[in-house]
Order: structure tokens, then sequence, then C-alpha cells
């Protein structure tokens, strides 16, 4: 398999920042049912809300305006003043250079996962539904962490990374490591250039 190598040089500078309180939690994808956003805010919605803070950034399409409106409320109903929508944004990787920890709680596989990839590179500790593309890309408790598609799988994962900055500062010194070494453009080219006669 060669995949879509990232430009790693293009990317902002960025060293390992251990998390502050409140720690920031971010999930960057489009806003629809599949990518999961309710899950992540269900499990925020139950943690302590002056430690934590949700930002999704990400458009939503009109197909999608009764899920992001059904975010809403339950954003209201749970007074949820720790949760954020920053919406569609040409380059989100300064929000993302921003975060603590990254989610991609996806209920469906996703065909590769390109924000877990620019999060590794950024050295930011990713949580991710154990399916799709997340699979090929994180090595569970290695590089990111891997877990089933429902909010108490990631409330727990949360904590374990809240709990413990030894272990996100080596998930995302190894998770860096593994881009350089699998989906870097420099390794996709020779990859290609071996292929060629």
């Amino acid at each position: 398999v060669i995949y879509n190598g990232f430009d790693i040089d293009s990317f902002p500078a960025s060293n390992y920042v251990e998390p502050q309180s409140p720690i920031k939690i971010g999930v960057f994808s489009r806003i629809t049912n599949w990518k999961g956003q309710h899950i992540a805010l269900d499990a925020v919605s139950m943690l302590p809300k002056d430690m934590f803070e949700l930002y999704f950034v990400g458009g939503c399409e009109k197909a999608d305006s009764a899920y992001y409106d059904k975010l809403i409320k339950l954003i209201k109903a749970k007074e949820l003043k720790n949760v954020k929508f920053l919406g569609y944004l040409n380059d989100p990787l300064p929000i993302m250079g921003m975060m603590d920890f990254i989610l991609l709680p996806s209920i469906e596989p996703e065909p590769f996962g390109r924000v877990i990839v620019e999060a590794m590179i950024l050295k930011k500790p990713v949580i991710a539904t154990d399916m799709g593309g997340a699979r090929e890309i994180i090595k569970n408790d290695h590089t990111g962490l891997l877990v089933d598609p429902d909010a108490n799988a990631f409330i727990l994962a949360i904590q374990k990374l809240a709990q413990d900055p030894v272990l996100c500062r080596r998930l995302a010194g190894n998770a860096y490591m593994r881009v350089l070494g699998k989906f870097s453009l420099e390794i996709s080219l020779k990859k290609i250039c071996l292929l060629l006669p």
C-alpha cells in the first residue's frame, strides 16, 4: 500500500507540550452523524466541566443541519459552556496545535483518517474508534488509543491520558516517528519510484 504522503516540513513547527488544565480536546471533521460528534459531546458532558474543554472544527452541509441542531440542543440542555463550535476553517492546523488531545469518534469506518496523521505530526495524542483507517494508522497504546465507538470508552481513554502525562508524551513521540517512517511524502515517493520500470 502506498499512502498519500504528508509534507511534514509544511506543518507548523511543533514541540510536545504537556496538557494543562483545562485540557483542550479537539474534533476535526465535517459535522455529520457518522463522524460521531455526539459521542464526543456525551463523553465530555460526563467529565468535570472545569477540567475539560471540547472544540468542534468543521463545517456542516445543509443535509446535516438537523444533526447539528440536535447537538446544539444537547449543549443547551446540559449547560455545557465548555463546548464550542468553531465552524469550517481553511487552515485548521493552528487550532489543532492548540489542542491537548484529538478525538476521532466516527461510528462508521474512515477510509483513511487524514486528521489522525495531522495530529500525529503536531505531536498530539489521538483517541480514535477502533475501525477502518484508524487501525492502519494507530498502533493501540503505542502511537495512540483505539476504543469502541461509545461515550464510556472515550471517557476512560480521556481520563487515562489526563492522568498520565508520561503516557501522553510517549504516544506523541511514537506517533511522530511512525509518520516519519510510514506516511511522509518522502517515503511515499520512494515507494512509487520502486514501482517504476
